[in-house]
């Protein structure tokens, strides 16, 4: 069924329930009167498609043989390409599946481009050669290769992605402008996400990192600086807040609750580096502040004394990949020594 609007064609006839790789393998090797390079669709193309059937535009209910119930997969990847993204097509939830499970999800095939901008962390994966598409590689072979493919595309999206630092603007006087050089990919590194942040003193809540965080993802800080805030408004400015303490807030999400982050601790001793981390508890945004209240929200005007700014480098990874982690950090190390902050964490 060819959808003009977007154009694209979509698979009208329905399939079995497959698993991620049965899916794409079934994609690729889709003729339909004499088309080829069908692939599975994109997270947002998919969701074009569901407010067009909401709509009841001419792509409705009736076109498809398709069920709308359950979950379909897509072609989009999150995170250190770890994780491929389905959908709903009722409900339009989203949720994120490690393809390695072998879990069967609903799928349809489409062809064409949607001009469909995807997310930094997203991406399609074909596993195939269209040159060679009748020579199929064994299971292991299909498996190996997809996840090297996410794995280092992934990668170059996390890279393009981090050439911004959050909370560097005109009016702030000693910004740390640059960002980590990440070191040129390695199969054995892990990495989900990564941003260097300003956070300011005089900042109110919130500050949006720009990353994304799932359920159970290990987030690190490794920080340097000093900020100093009062916490009425008829005190002395005390001094650099004590590292040692918790001096940060944290919410996932931008309606959720704060918490506190976990104490700072020195990276080692005569360093100026501190570090601290998380766990994710839900899906989100990932927001930081300088914790600077009693109850929250703060009353105006607490933020308005403050003074100072740390400078974090936050980094988000699979709890069970500490050690392609610990491999990355070595790497980055190596690729900033010029880096000031990177000098304090030369224990990390």
């Amino acid at each position: 069924m060819e959808d003009k609007e977007s154009n694209l064609t979509w698979q009208r006839q329905e399939t079995e329930k497959k698993n991620f790789i049965g899916a794409q393998q079934y994609c690729h090797g889709l003729r339909l009167a004499g088309d080829s390079d069908w692939r599975l669709p994109l997270m947002s193309e998919l969701r074009v498609l569901i407010q067009q059937i909401s709509s009841d535009s001419e792509v409705s209910k009736e076109i498809f043989n398709h069920s709308m119930g359950g979950f379909f997969w897509t072609g989009s990847l999150t995170g250190m390409g770890t994780r491929v993204r389905t959908i709903n097509l009722q409900t339009g939830r989203a949720s994120t599946i490690d393809p390695q499970q072998g879990d069967q999800r609903q799928f349809m095939c489409v062809r064409g481009d949607s001009g469909v901008k995807t997310s930094l962390a997203s991406e399609t994966v074909n596993l195939y050669n269209s040159n060679n598409s009748s020579s199929k590689p064994e299971k292991n072979e299909i498996q190996t290769s997809f996840q090297k493919r996410m794995e280092h595309s992934s990668y170059q999206k996390i890279t393009e992605s981090t050439g911004k630092v959050i909370g560097c603007g005109f009016f702030h006087v000693g910004c740390l402008e640059n960002p980590l050089k990440l070191p040129p990919y390695q199969p054995d590194f892990h990495l989900k996400g990564y941003r260097r942040v300003n956070l300011w003193g005089k900042d109110r809540p919130w500050t949006e990192i720009e990353l994304q965080v799932e359920k159970g993802d290990r987030v690190y800080f490794y920080g340097t600086g000093e900020v100093t805030t009062c916490p009425h408004s008829r005190c002395n400015p005390r001094g650099p807040q004590n590292l040692n303490k918790v001096s940060l807030s944290y919410k996932i999400s931008e309606g959720a609750s704060p918490r506190d982050l976990n104490r700072f601790t020195k990276i080692r001793y005569g360093s100026s580096g501190f570090k601290s981390r998380l766990q994710a508890r839900s899906n989100g945004a990932l927001y930081l502040s300088v914790r600077d209240w009693r109850t929250y929200p703060p009353p105006s005007g607490h933020y308005n004394d403050n003074s100072g700014v740390y400078i974090l480098d936050i980094f988000v990874i699979d709890p069970d990949q500490e050690e392609g982690f610990n491999r990355f950090k070595n790497a980055l190390l190596k690729a900033n020594p010029q880096d000031s902050n990177m000098k304090a964490y030369q224990g990390m």
